[in-house]
This record gives C-alpha cells, sequence and structure tokens, in this order.
C-alpha cells in the first residue's frame, strides 16, 4: 500500500506549474541515455552468442577475432544510440509519460536484424 503522501510525478509537477518545462527536459535526455544503453546491450547480447556459437565450434581463430571486435560494439552501439536520438524525438503526453511521436524505426531495424 502506498503512503498517503505519494503522488505521481505528473500531478506534482502539474500543482507546480511547470510540467511543460518538466516534460521537455525529461523525455529527451533521459530517453536518448536509455536507447543508447539498449543498442549497446542487444549489441553485446549478439556478441555473446557469436562467441559462444564460434567456441562450441571450436575454432580459436574465429574466436580471436570476435574478442577483437569487442570494442566494435561500444561503438556501434554508441553511434547508434546518438542517431536515435536525432532521429526521434520524444514527446511527453498528459500524464509526463515519454512516447515517441512517430515509429522508432531506427530501434525495431536493429533488434529485428539481431
Amino acid at each position: 500500500m502506498m503512503p498517503h503522501t505519494w503522488r505521481p510525478m505528473s500531478a506534482v509537477a502539474r500543482d507546480m506549474g511547470f510540467l511543460s518545462e518538466f516534460r521537455s527536459s525529461f523525455c529527451g535526455p533521459f530517453n536518448s541515455v536509455f536507447r543508447t544503453f539498449r543498442f549497446i546491450s542487444v549489441l553485446q547480447e549478439m556478441h555473446i552468442a557469436a562467441a559462444t556459437l564460434v567456441q562450441t565450434t571450436h575454432q580459436p581463430a574465429a574466436l580471436c577475432a570476435v574478442a577483437w571486435l569487442l570494442p566494435a560494439v561500444w561503438i556501434v552501439g554508441g553511434l547508434l544510440g546518438v542517431a536515435d536520438g536525432f532521429v526521434v524525438v520524444w514527446v511527453a503526453n498528459d500524464e509526463a509519460h515519454c512516447i515517441p511521436p512517430q515509429v522508432d524505426s531506427l530501434s525495431v531495424g536493429t533488434v529485428g536484424a539481431c
């Protein structure tokens, strides 16, 4: 059970009169950071799967190549996250939930390709 003093952030912001500033300052930067780490996480999972496949097939040369690609996973994930931040700008609805105004095609394409 929630305490009687608990209120959603949207109600607090609405009462304080800065809901529009809260929306604009929260949705953009925080969701961009979240999406960047989501891209990195998905690509790291694919890297783990590729390393496991190479290890189970006993290919040491390929395992060395996969190990060298780990920094590239971080770089590509970071670049995809930054690109996604420019392609899809998230906005807040009336309850201060961040939603994309359109389909996030870069995320859907990356996750679908993996």
